[in-house]
């Protein structure tokens, strides 16, 4: 929610689960549309927030999705949880940077580097939604 809120220019969105209930028939029974939650940052500060994330992808941690076809913007992070375990790898980001459809979050567990692990399944999740379209 926090990415998709800084890809939304500072505007939080109320989580759903459900996009639309189809009868048996294929007919559309009832639509669920997006709902405001709140502006918890200004614009302004999402768009900072949205120039690092972007250089975290161009020239940091996430390099790896730099070369992908669209534009993306995100962070990695490490989580430790126990000594002598190895920590949690995390990626969370949006797609594309200048105009956003997509956000996500991956976790893996006890893994180690972020890099190596949580940024190539987010990489292969931001081409099946390029590819999908």
């Amino acid at each position: 929610m926090i990415m998709a809120t800084i890809a939304n220019k500072g505007v939080m969105m109320e989580p759903y689960l459900i996009d639309k209930i189809i009868n048996s028939y294929g007919e559309t029974v009832k639509t669920f549309d997006p709902k405001v939650y709140d502006r918890i940052i200004t614009q302004e500060e999402a768009e900072t927030l949205g120039k690092m994330l972007r250089g975290v992808v161009v020239e940091g941690t996430a390099k790896k999705l730099n070369k992908l076809d669209v534009e993306v913007a995100g962070k990695t992070g490490s989580a430790e949880f126990k000594d002598g375990e190895a920590a949690h790898a995390w990626f969370v980001g949006y797609a594309p940077y200048d105009k956003p459809e997509i956000a996500v979050c991956v976790l893996v567990e006890n893994v180690g580097s972020s890099s190596d692990y949580s940024v190539p399944i987010a990489k292969k999740i931001f081409e099946a939604y390029k590819y999908k379209k």
